[in-house]
């Protein structure tokens, strides 16, 4: 809104009336009021405040051409939200309407080096030297002209070891002549307390460089050592596994040796069994098939002589035909009497004939189901083996977490050089940098 005195000065000239001024309606915000509440609003670290910051930069992106200080403040909310690349296209904007932007620059090239673009860096670097303001000229005291030299010797020192971060930690990815040419123009612009300043941060990265990757040596020096104390725990630890195993299958061999001589022995006897039980009861079966053989001329020989009495008038020959009848039927009887006890005799030997090769069949069962567990004893010893040996052939494992952390945090650019600005004072510097300086459009 438009401030205060402005509008009691409007509303002087115009001599306007309470009423009309009531009927009026309120101004448009102004530019630097939009570009407050774009920062205030995209703030947060929120989707919503992310959403809200874009919409409301959508609105301004026309003035952004002749008011660098608007993508300018889009580019901190960015950062804020840890959206670098968008930050940093919003900055080469920013640079090219307003070259001579100096933090623009820093934060350009910080984040270059964080998102990888290493020859972006390289590139930007000199450009960013070349525009330093040029360094005080003696004076009589020296601290005031330390003073003013204060913001540049800080830049020339963060220059100092975002170089170092080149040559040291990103050292594999960075084309270390064209960085030993940069390097070598910046210094040649540099004045001799710059150079000192720049030199400092480059060595002070190289140094924190080198002394990490020692204390990493040394963390993963006593991790190999403790995962050297694990492997040979978890190898004697496999090793009496192994060891059981095989006492185990030995015992389970020796055992299965007498239990095979014990069951061969009463499987012999079975079978001695069974084929004496066959050959018996082959014999009565081949006895009454005899037996019945014989019914028919037995029962011949009754019908007959029956047949004689009852034609016989001889009272005494029909007494002997009679008396020859009976005789027959007495030896029937008696073949008859000797085929039942053929026939029970023949289910005893079929049943026990049964019954014996259940025997045997339950022998043969006991036999597979004790070589059945040496089986699984001997599986197991197996793959008992073969897990020591995988184990034994395994290198030490030295990425603990501390040490996976130790690596990441040593290739990182923030470890060496954090982000050059606060945020925090930087949005409160926008946003004070237009009561000092009017923008140069408004809607």
């Amino acid at each position: 809104m438009f401030r205060f005195r402005h509008f009691i000065a409007v509303l002087g000239l115009a001599g306007a009336s309470a009423a009309a001024l009531a009927a009026t309606p309120p101004a448009a915000e102004t530019v630097p009021r939009r570009v407050q509440r774009l920062l205030e609003l995209g703030w947060p670290r929120t989707l919503d405040a992310r959403v809200e910051a874009e919409r409301r930069y959508d609105r301004l992106a026309p003035l952004a051409a002749s008011e660098p200080r608007i993508p300018y403040a889009f580019a901190l909310v960015q950062i804020r939200q840890y959206r670098y690349p968008e930050a940093a296209a919003l900055l080469d904007q920013v640079i090219a309407a307003d070259p001579q932007n100096l933090t623009a620059r820093e934060l350009r090239i910080w984040l270059a080096i964080s998102l990888k673009d290493y020859g972006k860096a390289l590139t930007q670097m000199p450009e960013l030297v070349r525009r330093l303001p040029a360094a005080e000229a003696a004076k009589p005291q020296a601290e005031a002209a330390a003073d003013a030299d204060a913001a540049p010797l800080e830049l020339s020192r963060q220059l100092g070891r975002m170089c170092g971060f080149l040559e040291g930690p990103a050292r594999a990815h960075v084309d270390q002549t064209v960085r030993a040419a940069c390097v070598e123009q910046m210094l040649s612009w540099l004045s001799a307390p710059r150079q000192k300043a720049f030199e400092a941060g480059r060595k002070a990265v190289l140094h924190q460089f080198a002394t990490m990757g020692e204390e990493t040596e040394i963390t993963a020096a006593a991790a190999k050592e403790s995962g050297e104390k694990i492997r040979k725990h978890v190898l004697a630890d496999l090793a009496r596994q192994a060891g059981d195993l095989a006492a185990k299958t030995d015992a389970e061999k020796s055992k299965l040796d007498d239990l095979k001589t014990r069951l061969e022995y009463d499987s012999e006897k079975l079978r001695t069994k069974e084929r004496q039980v066959e050959q018996d009861l082959g014999s009565a079966q081949s006895q009454a098939v005899a037996a019945r053989r014989e019914l028919p001329g037995i029962d011949a020989q009754i019908g007959q002589f029956l047949a004689l009495a009852g034609r016989e008038q001889d009272p005494n020959q029909r007494a002997f035909f009679l008396t020859q009848a009976a005789a027959w039927q007495a030896q029937r009887d008696q073949r008859l009497a000797t085929l039942a006890g053929l026939d029970r005799r023949t289910a005893s030997l079929a049943a026990e004939q049964q019954s014996l090769v259940r025997q045997r069949r339950d022998l043969d069962r006991r036999w597979k189901q004790e070589t059945g567990r040496l089986d699984k004893l001997e599986s197991s010893l197996t793959r008992a083996e073969n897990e020591k040996e995988k184990f034994r052939a395994q290198p030490v494992d030295t990425s603990t977490p501390q040490v996976a952390d130790q690596k990441r945090r040593i290739v990182a650019l923030t470890t060496y050089v954090p982000l050059p600005i606060s945020l925090d004072d930087e949005k409160a510097r926008l946003v004070a940098s237009f009561d000092a300086t009017p923008p140069k459009v408004r809607p």
